[in-house]
């Protein structure tokens, strides 16, 4: 395929994940052909995406899990021979890799431009001696290409130390985009409410609050404090879980909520659809976004220092839904924190009475609706995709950055 506008895109994650989704939008808006390559031949494609995309789905030798470590090497070796070919048969203009594994395996030619983007920071402890040895071959290559970015500012300095960069990284944050939030905020929509009666909430139409927690369910995410203030707490407040929680910890969840008699009051909802957690977003009154630091588990503590809810996209979907926010202390966050009044931030070491004490002030409607209107200003003004990426689109439009 001889064409100057094709862009093959090498993502070590699926297309689903949102900020790699977002760089395909605004290529194909640049004029680009998409060709998309990743090891993951089961995926199921969305389809505003799957139009004039060229997917290269190469095999990833998942029957052969038995024998781990022949089988890390054999698809790490494979992979490097599909992207060099791919690269041959497309004539990409530009070549990007989503994270540090695709990028060890791209060549580094006169023919293409190639970009990185750093979507979060690998830790030494959680991998082998294979994925070592990729990452520091990537590291080195971050020196070489063209243009990195990160999806936050912590990151791009930690990405500039360890790869020994001379200039920090782009920041992109990882931020829905205008078209997708263009709903009014308020008054909330209806239809989550609705849902929730259906299922036994005491709350109406207009009256109870729903806090909503949309992502990461598990350990360390302040949902058990959450549903122990919930005993404390008056019955029209309610609490809805999105995600995709492992099998044990939604057990365990269900449990609690059995044994504290919650079951009218908190929801697990696993693995909605995109539209389900759209208008749930719309609907609820506050988000929940609590990480509270590992103490009994090293890869996760490490997990934690070097990564913060800077990068989390459901930080920037609640700014979008103009959710105020319940988070929690965390220095790393103060950047955020002191630009938009619409969080309210919980000290995770007294987590359930910091719970009971910021319901008390999200239950004043005006300032529900003043947190609301602040954080919907912030999305359409800075926290959105089309405003983050509009320094990378300038350097591949060949405009002055």
């Amino acid at each position: 395929m001889k064409n100057s506008r094709v862009a093959l895109i090498a993502s070590h994650y699926l297309i689903t994940d949102p900020p790699t989704r977002n760089v395909v939008k605004s290529l194909e808006k640049l004029g680009y052909k998409i060709v998309f390559f990743q090891q993951a031949s089961s995926v199921k494609y969305s389809s505003d995406l799957t139009k004039g995309i060229i997917f290269i789905n190469i095999y990833d030798f998942s029957m052969f899990n038995k024998i781990a470590k022949m089988v890390k090497l054999l698809k790490w070796w494979y992979y490097c021979i599909r992207i060099r070919a791919a690269i041959r048969l497309h004539s990409p203009e530009i070549v990007i890799s989503i994270m540090f594994h695709p990028l060890a395996a791209i060549p580094l030619k006169n023919s293409y431009t190639v970009y990185c983007g750093v979507l979060d920071i690998p830790t030494s402890n959680g991998s082998g001696k294979l994925d070592g040895l990729i990452i520091k071959r990537a590291l080195n290559k971050l020196k070489q290409i063209q243009i990195v970015w990160a999806s936050d500012i912590l990151k791009a300095e930690i990405v500039k130390r360890i790869a020994k960069l001379e200039d920090l990284p782009f920041v992109i944050n990882n931020c829905p985009g205008l078209e997708e939030y263009k709903e009014k905020i308020l008054p909330r929509d209806t239809w989550l409410r609705s849902e929730l009666i259906k299922s036994g909430a005491p709350i109406s139409t207009d009256t109870g609050l729903i806090l909503i927690r949309a992502g990461a369910i598990g350990r360390f995410c302040g949902i058990e404090e959450t549903l122990q203030a919930m005993t404390r707490l008056p019955e029209s407040f309610v609490f809805l879980m999105m995600g995709r929680p492992e099998r044990e910890y939604e057990m365990f969840i269900k449990d609690i909520i059995c044994k504290k008699k919650l079951e009218k009051r908190a929801f697990l909802w696993v693995q909605p659809t995109d539209e389900i957690w759209k208008k749930a977003l719309h609907g609820a009154d506050w988000g929940h976004l609590i990480h509270i630091s590992p103490i009994d588990n090293l890869h996760m503590e490490n997990v934690f220092s070097l990564n913060s809810s800077l990068s989390n996209n459901r930080l920037y979907q609640y700014l979008a839904a103009g959710l105020p926010i319940l988070t929690y202390n965390d220095p790393r966050m103060d950047i955020i924190y002191k630009k938009i009044d619409c969080f309210l931030v919980a000290d995770t070491t007294d987590l359930e009475n910091e719970i009971i004490r910021t319901w008390q002030i999200i239950e004043n409607i005006d300032r529900r609706k003043s947190y609301a209107n602040n954080a919907r200003e912030a999305f359409e003004k800075e926290y959105n995709w089309e405003f983050q990426f509009e320094s990378i689109r300038k350097v591949i439009s060949g405009e002055n950055v």
